[in-house]
């Protein structure tokens, strides 16, 4: 999610963060986290916005994540 909303879509970090934590809350509700959402966030939005690295494609997701890919109603 954060290439798309730092790359794609232009977002402000502060904004990006609360689209992913509203994420992550919805999959907490489904299953505990095994890591820390704060942390792992601001990671991915960092090293988002420094490499400029676009998100993948929806055929790529479809063949690495098939799972997601379907959740997504694709």
């Amino acid at each position: 999610m954060a290439p798309y909303l730092v790359n794609i879509r232009q977002l402000l970090f502060e904004q990006a963060t609360e689209i992913i934590q509203r994420w992550l809350n919805i999959c907490r509700s489904q299953r505990e986290l095994d890591f820390n959402p704060k942390h792992l966030v601001n990671a991915a939005l960092i090293a988002a916005r420094k490499s400029g690295y676009k998100p993948m494609s929806l055929n790529t997701l479809k063949q690495k994540n098939s799972n997601v890919y379907q959740r997504l109603g694709f």
